[in-house]
């Protein structure tokens, strides 16, 4: 008797959801397609930014000229203006 109770709920939720099918196919095509974009794109990644990351940046100041100022920022002229 718990069998034939069991196989009516089965039936009835199938009859509920028709699409239920469609969405688990769609569902294990996407797991799928995921499963293989995922890691190209972490191979691009690492490949793509690895000349970044592994640059050595040295932070050269800039020098001081012996009036005061750097020689790309020349000192400020008056121009007749009070």
């Amino acid at each position: 008797m718990s069998q034939i109770a069991k196989d009516v709920c089965t039936f009835l939720r199938w009859a509920a959801e028709p699409e239920h099918d469609h969405r688990k196919r769609m569902g294990l095509k996407m797991l799928l397609l995921s499963g293989l974009l995922v890691p190209l794109l972490y191979y691009l990644k690492r490949h793509k930014w690895s000349v970044l990351k592994s640059r050595k940046m040295i932070y050269r100041p800039p020098q001081v000229t012996p009036g005061g100022a750097p020689p790309e920022f020349p000192a400020p002229q008056n121009r007749g203006r009070g």
